[in-house]
């Protein structure tokens, strides 16, 4: 079962349609911090997480995006603790508006010289960078249901 990364489920008159993938979503993925300039959070959503006791930073910084805000986020947290350094799991990024694509992979470069895991992942890719060695083996198990077509 794919998980959906959004809470539109909020919008809807009927919330006990979406009430199982609300459930999920709240039960594994609740975020520790929501950061950024909030000029697309609408005022349902924000409220939906402070109730819930996520804190919401507004960082109003027109120099850097959502997505370096969050990080520098993580990089305050792993501050002073030479022994930690989360892995970065970045939801989104991948699809929709091309400048956005093409900054996330650009910024998902970048922090691959200075961290050791990075991801990006949506509901159809998940994007990293390898390090500069010579051979990279990738073994992919087809899921039980692949049905392969050919024609």
């Amino acid at each position: 079962m794919a998980l959906a990364w959004n809470v539109h489920f909020l919008q809807k008159q009927d919330i006990q349609a979406e009430t199982p993938r609300a459930l999920i979503i709240l039960n594994h993925y609740l975020p520790d911090l929501i950061k950024g300039d909030l000029d697309s959070i609408r005022d349902d959503v924000r409220s939906f997480y402070q109730s819930l006791g996520v804190p919401v930073v507004h960082d109003a910084d027109q120099d850097s995006t959502d997505l370096m805000k969050c990080v520098s986020a993580i990089e305050e947290k792993e501050s002073g603790r030479l022994d930690v350094e989360y892995d970065i799991v970045i939801l989104g990024g991948l699809a929709g508006r091309l400048d956005q694509t093409i900054h996330t992979l650009s910024y998902l470069h970048k922090l691959r010289k200075t961290r050791k895991r990075v991801f990006v992942v949506t509901d159809d890719n998940v994007g990293w960078v390898l390090d500069a060695v010579r051979f990279h083996a990738f073994f992919v198990e087809p899921p039980p249901n692949l049905t392969i077509h050919q024609g």
